[in-house]
């Protein structure tokens, strides 16, 4: 089975056992996603490569696109490889981190990721250090993702971004012009491609939208019904 969850931000407590009990039951054939925001490498310190070894011992996968909050450049000391149909790169044993544009198949369904996203305070940040200009994608890897979409015939079983398509930001999130770009290309695929249901995290809410999208926080749903697990 695979399970979908909102930003996790390097927090020890959201994937720990005691928050998620029911996940002892999971086994190899079992994959959590985190819908962007994964945080458990944003400083390469010692914490941070402790909860990645303790997530290594997960019998379960877990994936993540990138969100907004992602050290970018510890990212990229990560080669991609190719992974179930998509590029991926292989933090851990059983960690990957899904990259932007690809079309992955899992467990039989395939799934088109796109990472990325603005964040509203980056003028109180400092490059390099904990913001990184390339939270939001480029020119290339729009292109990219509109050729992996069209090899799918525009037509993909599930969808999992970190941002939100246009529409939804204008209901929910006023203010979001550095974002626009990003929102407006979401507005694209879900205009153009046929799914059964989206996943996206970004803004720290659990609550299922129109056209088949959930906003993913704390919450943690099945991939192929959108039932809440918890």
């Amino acid at each position: 089975m695979i399970y979908i969850t909102g930003d996790t931000h390097g927090s020890p407590a959201r994937l720990s056992r005691e928050t998620m009990p029911f996940a002892d039951r999971w086994t190899k054939r079992d994959t959590l996603i985190v819908c962007g925001d994964f945080g458990y490498m944003f400083t390469g310190g010692p914490r941070e490569e402790l909860a990645l070894r303790e997530l290594s011992f997960r019998p379960y996968n877990i994936l993540f696109v990138d969100g907004n909050r992602e050290n970018f450049d510890l990212l990229a000391t990560y080669p991609p490889i190719q992974w179930k149909g998509g590029l991926a790169r292989r933090i851990r044993r059983n960690v990957y981190h899904l990259m932007r544009g690809q079309v992955f198949e899992i467990e039989g369904h395939s799934i088109f990721t796109m990472g990325g996203g603005y964040s509203i305070d980056c003028a109180r940040r400092y490059e390099g250090v904990d913001w990184w200009p390339c939270e939001m994608p480029g020119a290339e890897e729009y292109t990219v993702a509109r050729q992996n979409l069209h090899r799918y015939g525009n037509d993909v079983d599930y969808i999992l971004t970190h941002a939100a398509p246009e529409k939804v930001m204008k209901q929910v999130f006023g203010d979001h012009e550095g974002e626009r770009e990003l929102n407006d290309f979401l507005q694209w695929v879900m205009d153009n491609v046929a799914y059964k249901r989206w996943y996206f995290g970004h803004l720290h809410m659990d609550a299922p939208m129109d056209n088949r999208l959930y906003a993913m926080f704390l919450s943690v749903r099945e991939l192929t019904t959108g039932n809440v697990v918890w």
